[in-house]
This record gives structure tokens, sequence and C-alpha cells, in this order.
């Protein structure tokens, strides 16, 4: 078994692999870092042979073709990317409604706490002068 790509201690990426054999190829991933924190891993596979000998070779097409062919191209790629985008915004999401979250309890909690201090001081005071 060959490792290809290895990546540490990483909180996004994208990784680019052009297969040189044919084969079943095999995606590890570990989580043994940082097994506490939940963790998303998205990937996206083109299987395919670019360079297919049946297609005609760029000097036999035409220019109209070529134009095609590379807007077509262009096309995939924006579509991945926005996949990418989709997903990295679905992630952000989940991380920023947890810590909306957590500010909402920590409010609460700060609220308690100052409605608490309140009648202390209120009460204290009260206390003090009295009149005995």
């Amino acid at each position: 078994k060959q490792i290809i790509h290895k990546i540490e201690k990483e909180t996004e990426g994208k990784v680019t692999f052009t297969g040189q054999k044919k084969g079943v190829y095999k995606f590890c991933f570990s989580n043994k870092m940082s097994t506490l924190t939940p963790k998303t891993v998205a990937f996206n596979i083109h299987v395919g042979d670019i360079l297919d000998p049946h297609l005609a070779k760029l000097e036999h097409i035409d220019p109209i073709e070529k134009t095609i062919m590379r807007l077509s191209e262009g096309l995939v790629q924006i579509q991945n990317e926005q996949r990418y985008i989709r997903m990295r915004e679905h992630v952000h999401r989940e991380v920023t409604e947890a810590n909306s979250e957590k500010i909402l309890y920590w409010s609460i909690f700060e609220l308690v706490v100052l409605v608490a201090m309140s009648v202390w001081q209120v009460y204290y005071l009260r206390r003090f002068f009295e009149v005995k």
C-alpha cells in the first residue's frame, strides 16, 4: 500500500489527485488528533479517463469545438467550486449556530446573576439603614 497524500492538523483543505494506474484506490480518514470534537469530511470524486483514445485529437477539432470543450471544462470546475463553497458554508453555519446558543445561555446566566446581586444589594442596604 502506498500513501498518495497525507495531511495532519488541517481544518480545511482541497486535494486534487490524478491516478497514474488503473485499479482500486482507497480513502482513509482518521480523527485520532481530536476525538472530542465532531468532524465533517466531504469529498468529490471524478472517475474517468481524461485522455480517451477514442476522442479526436485537439489538432483535428475546429476552433468552435475547442472553445466549447474549454467552456464545458470551466463549467465543471465552477460547479465543483460551488459544491465546495456550499459545504464550507454549511459547516460554518453549524459553528455559528452553536456559538449563538452558547451566547444565549451565557446571557441568561448573566441576567440571573445580575438580578440576584440587585436583590442582595437592596436587602443589604435596607438592613444597613434599619433603625435599631
